[in-house]
C-alpha cells in the first residue's frame, strides 16, 4: 500500500494529481511577493493594469485545494477581502489586455475562484483523490457541479467510510456483489480493486460520470498491478421503475447488497425494500444487506421507517452494527453501518445472532 506521505506517493501520484485536482502551484514569492498576501489590498490592483502572466499566477495559486478524504485548502492561505478583490477584478472589464484570449482565461480563472468562495455547490467540476488503506493505490473521481437533482453526482462521506469498512475485510462477502445508488463509484471502485465481483446501479443521469470513473480507476489499477482482477459492470437501476432494470430482465439475484446513505425522504425507504426484495438472493445462506447511513438529526423518522420495513416486510435482521465519526465536504457527522440478514439463514447458524440497533 501507499500511504499519504510516502515518498513513493511524492512521486509516483503527484505528476498525475497535479493534472486532476485543482491544488494552487507553490510559486516563488520572490517573482510575485503578492502570493504572499495576508490582505486583498497586497494583491495587483486593477488600476495598476497588471500583466497577464501576474494574473494567472495569482488566480491559480489561490486555488481551491480538494486534499485526499475530504481534507480541504487552510483557509488561513486565503487574503482577506479575496472575494471583494475577485469582483473589483471581473467588474474591470480587464480593458487593459489587449489580448481577447487572454481576457477570457482571466475571466474565466476569476469566476472559478469566486465560485469556490460561495461553497460546495456553486463549484464547478473537480477531481478529487480518496486513500483507501488495503488498495495499492489511491482512487481519483470526477464529480460534476453539484446540484439539488443530481446529488449523486457527489461524492458522500457514507461513501468513504463504507469502502475503508470493505478493504478492511470486516465484511464476509464471496459471492457477487450489487451497489444501489453508487454515485460517484467509491464504494463499487473499491470493491472491484479488492477482487469482487461487482455491479455498480444508479440513475440514468448518473451513469455517465459513474462509468468514466470506473473506466479511469481500471486504467490507473491495471498500469499499477497487471494482475488485478476487474471485473465490474455498470447499469441502470431506477427504484421506481425496477422492471425496466437490465438485471431485472436477466432474473438476476445477488446474495450481497451494499447501499451508502439511501435514503432521506419519507418516500425513499419503501422504495429501498422493494428493490431489495427483488434482488437479494434469500436462498444464499451468506445473503446479507450492508448498509451504511449518516445520522443526520432531522431524518430520524426516515431511518426509524426503513429500519421497520427491513425487518417487518423483509423479514431482516441485524447481526452487526456500528457508529463513528466521519466528514465530507460538509464537516463532521456521526454515521452507522449494520448488516442485515435473512432471519430464517440466522436462526439456523450458530455462528450469527440478532443484535439490537437503536431506531432512531
Amino acid at each position: 500500500m501507499i500511504s499519504p506521505g510516502s515518498s513513493e506517493a511524492s512521486s509516483g501520484i503527484s505528476t498525475l494529481l497535479s493534472s486532476v485536482i485543482s491544488c494552487s502551484p507553490q510559486l516563488p514569492s520572490n517573482v510575485y511577493p503578492c502570493l504572499t498576501a495576508t490582505h486583498a489590498l497586497d494583491l495587483p490592483s486593477p488600476r495598476t493594469s497588471p500583466s497577464f502572466d501576474e494574473l494567472c499566477s495569482v488566480l491559480n495559486y489561490y486555488a481551491a485545494c480538494f486534499r485526499s478524504n475530504f481534507g480541504v485548502q487552510d483557509e488561513a492561505q486565503i487574503p482577506v477581502g479575496f472575494l471583494d478583490w475577485l469582483t473589483r477584478l471581473v467588474g474591470s472589464g480587464l480593458t487593459w489586455l489587449a489580448d481577447d484570449e487572454e481576457r477570457e482565461q482571466v475571466f474565466e480563472l476569476a469566476s472559478k475562484r469566486i465560485a469556490e468562495q460561495c461553497g460546495r455547490s456553486a463549484i464547478p467540476d473537480i477531481k478529487r483523490e480518496f486513500y483507501i488503506e488495503g488498495l495499492c493505490r489511491s482512487i481519483i473521481l470526477k464529480e460534476p457541479s453539484l446540484t439539488a437533482d443530481s446529488l449523486g453526482l457527489k461524492t458522500w462521506g457514507s461513501s468513504l467510510l463504507l469502502a475503508q469498512k470493505v478493504a478492511e475485510g470486516l465484511f464476509e462477502i464471496s459471492c457477487k456483489i450489487l451497489e444501489l445508488g453508487a454515485g460517484t463509484g467509491l464504494v463499487g471502485i473499491t470493491l472491484a480493486a479488492l477482487g469482487y465481483s461487482v455491479l455498480l446501479t444508479d440513475l440514468p443521469e448518473i451513469l455517465a460520470n459513474l462509468r468514466d470513473n470506473v473506466q479511469s480507476n481500471e486504467q490507473l489499477f491495471l498500469t499499477e498491478d497487471e494482475e488485478t482482477d476487474w471485473d465490474v459492470a455498470v447499469e441502470e437501476l431506477d427504484w421506481t421503475h425496477l422492471t425496466e432494470a437490465p438485471a431485472y430482465a436477466r432474473g438476476e439475484k445477488f446474495g450481497a447488497i451494499v447501499l451508502s446513505d439511501p435514503v432521506y425522504q419519507t418516500s425513499q425507504p419503501p422504495m429501498v425494500v422493494d428493490v431489495l426484495s427483488k434482488f437479494l438472493d434469500y436462498d444464499n445462506p451468506d445473503a446479507q444487506v450492508i448498509i451504511q447511513l449518516p445520522l443526520r438529526d432531522k431524518f430520524s423518522d426516515v431511518r426509524q421507517m426503513l429500519w421497520n420495513k427491513l425487518f417487518n416486510e423483509l423479514k431482516l435482521v441485524p447481526v452487526s452494527c456500528q457508529t463513528e465519526v466521519g466528514f465530507d465536504d460538509f464537516g463532521e457527522g456521526n454515521y452507522m453501518w449494520c448488516i442485515w440478514r435473512p432471519k430464517s439463514a440466522v436462526d439456523n447458524r450458530s455462528d450469527l445472532g440478532v443484535i439490537e440497533i437503536d431506531m432512531e
